[in-house]
C-alpha cells in the first residue's frame, strides 16, 4: 500500500495529534507514514512483524520516540 501523509499548517502539531493521525491511518490499512509540518518531517514504518521503525523530527518530537512508545503500546 502507498504511504499515509498528512500535512499540518499552522501550529506545531502536538504529541497527540501525530498519534491520533497515526490511529487513523491504521484504520484505513496504512502501514508507512510520513507527517510533516513546514520543512519538518517524521517518518514512521509499521513492520510485518507489528514493530514500528521511526526516524526524523518535528520540533522536540522524534521519531524514534514514537516509534518506541508505538512499541510498547503495541499498536
Amino acid at each position: 500500500m502507498s504511504i499515509f501523509e498528512e500535512y499540518f499548517e499552522g501550529r506545531k502539531p502536538s504529541k497527540s495529534q501525530l498519534v491520533r493521525s497515526i490511529k487513523r491511518g491504521l484504520k484505513q490499512g496504512y502501514d508507512d507514514f510520513e507527517l510533516s509540518w513546514g520543512e519538518n518531517m517524521i517518518n514512521l514504518q509499521k513492520n510485518r512483524d507489528g514493530t514500528w521503525f521511526g526516524w526524523g523530527w518535528i520540533k522536540a518530537l522524534g521519531g524514534d520516540n514514537l516509534a518506541k512508545e508505538l512499541n510498547q503500546e503495541g499498536v
